[in-house]
């Protein structure tokens, strides 16, 4: 039925209402959708300088490990060294202790006292020896007090750049949750502007009203998704030094408790070790292998997984200064690649 000139314009007029409502709320929007984009960079700067701190941390200790090395191996050649010098003082003592001493040990005069002589250079030589490796051990020593007060001062930046980290995360989960209320309201709005529509259509319709209502939202889904669902930052710290290796992958810092679900669906595997703590494997129905470690606790350990599947909570098990996800991803299984132009796209 072809709708009469009333109800036209009543719909028009509605229209232009709604149009000028979200004209109007453009603004918060950008504003609101800047505060996030501003909150996460700043996140993801304190998660470049806490990778940073870490990574100074652990080259650290590994200098301080290796210092541990050459100094016990400097006491044990000492300890050797005053061995010596006491055999030699014991030999000597016996060899000329008395006027014919040397004598007991040999008929000849010359030999004796050539015997003499000998062992106070060897004795002589032993105490040079001792002095110069008293000396060596003290610099270490300095070496290691020196590394000792840089480690002190080193965690000291790790745990200011975790505070800073800490507060941006305060920040970017202020601002999201401001965006999220924004966006309920505004769908809020837009849900009620529909009904008022349909009441219109309703009321002023001489026949049998038509709902123009706009289908529901089909969320597409993706490819791949975020590991980490929650307020987190990450930065591009593949190949930062470890402690006896480099970064195999880049850590998304999060609280204790973040959700970690299945970026893709797959196979998902224990992946627990000493130094990663409690872990996962995730050989994905795409061909590749993702790695995770340092969770607080699995909910899945071993199974077939859909893509967004909830693994574990993020945590900081095993050898982690702060919690985070330690994510890796291996193409084909093979060896692992920088998985920050990945995590960019989708984090």
């Amino acid at each position: 039925m072809t709708e009469g000139y009333p109800l036209r314009l009543m719909r028009t007029l509605i229209a232009v209402a709604v149009a000028a409502a979200l004209s109007m709320s453009s603004a918060p929007a950008d504003a609101a959708q800047s505060d996030v984009a501003t909150a996460q960079r700043k996140a993801n700067q304190a998660a470049a300088a806490l990778s940073a701190a870490i990574s100074q941390q652990e080259v650290l200790n590994d200098q301080v490990a290796q210092l541990e090395v050459e100094v016990a191996q400097a006491e044990a050649d000492l300890a050797s060294l005053r061995d010596r010098v006491r055999a030699l003082a014991v030999e000597q003592y016996i060899s000329g202790s008395v006027d014919s001493g040397s004598a007991l040990l040999t008929t000849d005069i010359a030999d004796a006292a050539k015997a003499d002589t000998l062992a106070s250079l060897a004795l002589q030589q032993t105490n040079d020896d001792v002095d110069r490796y008293r000396q060596a051990s003290a610099q270490l020593d300095d070496q290691r007090q020196e590394l000792d007060a840089k480690k002190a001062q080193q965690q000291a930046a790790v745990n200011a750049a975790d505070t800073a980290q800490k507060q941006a995360f305060a920040e970017l989960a202020k601002a999201q949750k401001a965006e999220a209320d924004r966006q309920a309201a505004e769908a809020a709005a837009a849900a009620k502007a529909r009904a008022a529509t349909t009441q219109t259509t309703t009321r002023t319709s001489s026949g049998t009203a038509r709902n123009n209502a706009p289908a529901p939202v089909v969320n597409v889904a993706v490819d791949w998704v975020c590991p980490v669902q929650g307020a987190h930052s990450f930065s591009n710290d593949y190949g930062q030094p470890r402690s006896g290796h480099s970064h195999q992958g880049n850590d998304i810092f999060a609280t204790t408790g973040t959700p970690i679900v299945a970026p893709v669906a797959g196979t998902v595997r224990d992946y627990s070790s000493g130094s990663g703590g409690n872990g996962f494997a995730l050989d994905g129905a795409d061909g590749n292998t993702y790695i995770g470690y340092h969770m607080n606790t699995r909910v899945v350990v071993t199974g077939s997984v859909a893509k967004g599947t909830l693994i574990g909570y993020v945590g900081s098990t095993g050898n982690s200064t702060a919690p985070h996800l330690h994510f890796e991803i291996h193409p084909g299984g093979g060896g692992a690649v920088n998985p920050y132009s990945t995590l960019s796209k989708y984090c």
